[in-house]
């Protein structure tokens, strides 16, 4: 009788598993929809960052760039700056995330520097900027603990 109690208690368990990664996998195509849907968070940060590339000057870059080099001197940058949808998204901030209209962009560059052991640390630093009436407004310069590890990749 302790056999058919362990089996059924088993198999109740494995409903339940079961069950668990269904509803995670369910949420996660929930929201996948609400960040990379018609209306959706990637294709605003799209949107802007496609306007704010074609308001981009050398002066803006050169302004980007110059805060960055003042505020985090240990940084050096190992690419190209330009106005990056997947940084705007996953920038670190809690006042950048309520900015959540197609005025909203971010300068970035990927970087590099030593970590404590001496180490490379590879990640990305930036600028974001605002869209106000057709012109780039800065806003604030980014160090690279700002943006979430998965932007490295996506920049």
């Amino acid at each position: 009788m302790d056999l058919r109690n362990e089996k059924a208690s088993h198999a109740l368990g494995e409903i339940v598993r079961l069950r668990n990664i269904l509803v995670l996998g369910g949420c996660a195509l929930l929201l996948a929809n609400c960040v990379t849907g018609p209306g959706g968070i990637m294709t605003i940060r799209d949107r802007a960052a496609e306007t704010a590339q074609s308001l981009v000057t050398p002066a803006i870059i050169k302004e980007c760039s110059d805060k960055v080099a003042a505020a985090f001197p240990n940084l050096k940058p190992t690419g190209h700056y330009r106005f990056s949808p997947m940084a705007a998204v996953h920038l670190n901030e809690i006042d950048a995330r309520l900015l959540t209209g197609d005025q909203f962009a971010v300068l970035a560059a990927p970087t590099t520097n030593t970590g404590l052991l001496g180490q490379e640390v590879k990640g990305i630093a930036g600028c974001s900027y605002l869209l106000e009436n057709g012109k780039l407004v800065f806003r604030k310069a980014h160090p690279p603990t700002s943006f979430m590890q998965v932007t490295v990749v996506r920049i």
